[in-house]
């Protein structure tokens, strides 16, 4: 779950209505009109648009007067289906997926159970794709693609197929280098079966 405790605020005498932030704002929250930036109450407050408007520096992150919570309840799910889709994209349901949300695989499946198919979607349910990125991205698109969903058409600026993990790499580049891949693959497979 997490707990937005910023929005993004923009200095109308600043603004040069370039649409940058517009652009990089996963969850649309933020949108150029009448050449002036305007931020949506539902701002997740990731601060890519302070980021993006250094020149300007129209945006600004400011305290939410209440924070506001972002999650998914497992336990409003069926759990098996939860477990079944997380072990489609190899992962455990505890497992911390988003460390910047404190976000585990389980919430991002249960999620995705009730609907969710974007990226958008999963941001505002859960509060992924909010911070850094650096870890929740192949796993999200792992379980989107588990779905059906074309990860390229998910939306927002993530426009790349799925980052390949081990349990991708074809069986013809897996003989050509000396390499323990099916070594390594049964103990990953069997660690996130709940194996020792």
């Amino acid at each position: 779950m997490l707990q937005v405790k910023f929005i993004a605020h923009v200095d109308r005498a600043k603004c040069s209505g370039c649409k940058l932030c517009e652009k990089v704002c996963l969850t649309d929250t933020i949108k150029v009109v009448n050449k002036v930036a305007v931020v949506d109450d539902d701002c997740l407050g990731c601060t890519r648009c302070v980021d993006i408007c250094w020149h300007d520096e129209a945006v600004v992150m400011v305290p939410r007067p209440t924070p506001r919570y972002v999650g998914t309840d497992v336990n409003e799910v069926d759990a098996e289906q939860v477990r079944g889709l997380c072990a489609q994209a190899h992962r455990l349901p505890g497992e911390l997926v988003c460390v910047c949300a404190n976000t585990s695989a389980g919430e991002i499946a249960a999620a995705i159970i009730k609907g969710a198919r974007s990226f958008k979607e999963l941001s505002f349910a859960t509060g992924v794709l909010q911070g850094c990125q650096e870890f929740c991205v192949p796993p999200i698109q792992r379980m989107l693609k588990v779905k059906g969903v074309d990860v390229t058409k998910a939306g927002g600026f993530l426009k790349y197929d799925q980052t390949l993990s081990m349990w991708d790499i074809p069986k013809a580049a897996q003989e050509r280098f000396e390499y323990h891949f099916a070594e390594d693959l049964a103990l990953a497979t069997k660690s996130r079966e709940g194996g020792e």
